[in-house]
């Protein structure tokens, strides 16, 4: 969901609102300081939102939006994402811009504080005899199961770090915001282990990283924003790409050795979950 502007006055934003569903695009108009926000909620259709608006904002006269009848709304029932939103009579979650901030994220910096620590501690994996208390064993299966999420928390250099945190804060702040701390934290347990073993089946011990469960997580919120527009998620194509390329490319021979399988395993766990039929969220 994207809002496309602002307009000064409710009916101005509303005729607006009617002209964008005679084109078959769903908007909704939010009140806010300063105006009426109009948010498109299906990401596809935000450019060409955005260039109507430019030509309603500089003639909101023009005939084309004085010819839009006022009974529009019953072609919302043409427009899925819209319907969905205005027959559950929902308001809708606070977007991502509006997100608060790390401190009201209490799980997304816990484990942010736990990465960081265990890392130190292990000296970004330097340390041998700190490795092997928390990386995965063939105890796990036994007398250790914790070792079967612990190897999240472990990075092997200060740049792994750095962008699996940013990208924990972003993609996990977002999730644990809109669905709550205790959804937040069973997906990101689910997305541990389920990487973990992929990679460990795979290639056994000696690998650690949260790379795995931000995969997952981008993966969720991709089939959330796609599917379900309502729920507030949203990413956009950028992120997309940029994501997806960097996974392709660690399977390439130049950037050395990486857990690959922990990558495609929370991935594809992530983008199940995101399949799971969400209800409307109060705001």
């Amino acid at each position: 969901m994207r809002q496309v502007g602002i307009i000064a006055s409710r009916e101005l934003a509303q005729r607006f609102e009617d002209y964008l569903l005679s084109l078959g695009i769903g908007s909704q108009v939010r009140e806010q300081r300063g105006g009426f926000a109009v948010w498109v909620y299906d990401e596809d259709s935000v450019r060409r939102a955005e260039n109507e608006f430019g030509s309603f904002a500089a003639q909101p006269g023009e005939a084309k939006f004085q010819a839009v009848a006022k009974p529009l709304a019953v072609q919302q029932a043409q427009v899925a994402a819209a319907a969905s939103a205005r027959s559950s009579e929902v308001a809708m979650p606070r977007t991502w811009a509006q997100a608060p901030g790390l401190f009201e994220t209490p799980v997304t910096l816990v484990l942010m504080t736990i990465s960081v620590g265990l890392t130190l501690w292990t000296q970004f994996g330097a340390s041998t005899s700190a490795m092997m208390q928390l990386t995965m064993l063939p105890s796990a299966f036994g007398n250790e199961p914790w070792r079967l999420v612990l190897p999240i928390f472990l990075h092997l250099g200060p740049v792994h770090l750095l962008f699996n945190m940013l990208w924990l804060k972003e993609l996990g702040g977002m999730i644990e915001h809109l669905k709550g701390r205790v959804f937040f934290g069973l997906v990101v347990l689910a997305l541990a282990v389920f990487s973990n073993l992929a990679q460990y089946l795979v290639s056994g011990p000696g690998f650690g990283g949260m790379s795995g469960v931000v995969y997952g997580l981008f993966g969720y919120i991709w089939v959330k924003s796609r599917r379900e527009p309502w729920s507030g998620f949203l990413i956009d194509r950028q992120t997309v790409w940029l994501m997806m390329a960097w996974f392709v490319f660690c399977f390439t021979p130049w950037i050395g050795d990486i857990a690959n399988f922990a990558h495609g395993g929370g991935l594809a766990l992530g983008l199940a979950l995101g399949f799971i039929p969400g209800k409307p969220q109060q705001a």
